[in-house]
């Protein structure tokens, strides 16, 4: 019988967290396949494993304390070992990566860039030959001046429709996700160099950590 997507995730996943060792500061990931890597590293916590995470969203924070992982901030610790997200698309050959969809943008970058690693998990359907083949570019725009960012980043920049992920990112850091599209007719390179001080986008390539892929594969 063929996986389905969910157990593909839940499989990559598993293989994150072998990852993480005892004593180690996490970086927790926002989305349905970050979602499998708390719920995997709870049972490694319950064993015994002695970790303390730092989340990227409000909803992965309360999943953790579900589940007994630890959480902290980064008034704590500012320096992290390891964070294990997941991403929107990843290109192969360059392992570019399109994150934010899950509407914890600006959250997911800094704790990356605060990370000495960073682990990326996906499974096989977000892996593309070209950046923007299936998702379009999220950014995240501060709410004072929006409309000038908007006419002045792309001239197709538009809001996405509300959710409750979109919601929450609202009310924690009072700017508004948007989307650039159709991807047809942005280069989504090109989009990020256009970007001003106040919009901040989630397809950099993280270079900046070590980065490696884990994928899902039927």
């Amino acid at each position: 019988m063929t996986p389905n997507r969910d157990d593909l995730k839940r499989a990559a996943a598993m293989r994150a967290i072998e990852e993480v060792e005892d004593g180690m500061v996490l970086g927790l990931g926002t989305g349905s396949t970050a979602a499998f890597v708390v719920e995997g590293l709870a049972r490694r916590v319950a064993a015994g494993l002695r970790v303390v995470g730092i989340p990227t969203s409000e909803r992965t924070a309360a999943q953790a304390r579900r589940l007994g992982v630890r959480i902290a901030t980064f008034a704590e610790y500012q320096s992290l070992d390891l964070t294990i997200d997941g991403a929107d698309e990843v290109e192969l050959g360059s392992l570019d990566l399109i994150k934010g969809l899950g509407g914890a943008l600006l959250r997911e970058k800094i704790v990356a860039a605060a990370s000495r690693r960073l682990v990326i998990v996906v499974d096989q359907e977000k892996l593309v030959e070209r950046l923007g083949e299936h998702t379009p570019v999220p950014v995240e725009v501060t709410q004072f001046g929006w409309q000038a960012t908007q006419l002045n980043f792309i001239g197709n920049l538009r809001c996405s429709r509300p959710t409750p992920a979109c919601a929450e990112l609202l009310n924690i850091t009072t700017n508004a996700i948007q989307r650039a599209g159709p991807m047809s007719s942005i280069q989504p390179r090109m989009a990020a160099k256009r970007a001003r001080a106040d919009v901040r986008s989630e397809m950099q390539a993280h270079k900046d950590s070590a980065l490696n892929i884990v994928a899902g594969f039927d």
